[in-house]
This record gives structure tokens, sequence and C-alpha cells, in this order.
């Protein structure tokens, strides 16, 4: 037996518990990616999709960093 299904069942429910989320973890590299994601929040999985040789590897890392580092000492300020 197949089953199928769309795309878009239950989408307004979807939109509408994303307006109304409020929640927010911490920032990942990029200002779009963070806004649309919210930054990385615990349960969640992000993942990125670009072409080979992109560096999603060296984002990731970045992304790592990040997390594991939130605050950073600049002596140039």
């Amino acid at each position: 037996m197949t089953q199928t299904s769309s795309a878009f069942e239950g989408i307004e429910e979807i939109i509408e518990d994303a307006n109304n989320n409020t929640d927010i973890g911490i920032p990942v590299q990029g200002d779009i990616l963070n806004e649309i994601i919210s930054g990385a929040r615990l349960g969640t999985l992000i993942l990125r999709s670009a072409s080979s040789g992109t560096g999603k590897t060296r984002q990731a890392v970045g992304d790592a960093c990040l997390i594991a580092y939130p605050f950073r000492y600049n002596t140039y300020e």
C-alpha cells in the first residue's frame, strides 16, 4: 500500500507556531541563517546544503567554536 501526502499539509499551523515561538538559541555564523533558524537550539538539527568546496566543514567548525566559546577577548578594541 502506498501513501501519498502533500508537503503543504498543515503548513498554516507550522507558520503560526513559528510566528508564536520565541525560543531563541545560541547564534551561529550568518545573520540570515540565524534569522531563519533562531540560532542553535537544544534538540534541533541544522543541515547546511551547498556545492562541493564551498566550506561547509569550515562553517560547521566555526559554529562549534561559537557555541563552545561564546565570549572572546579582542586585543584591538
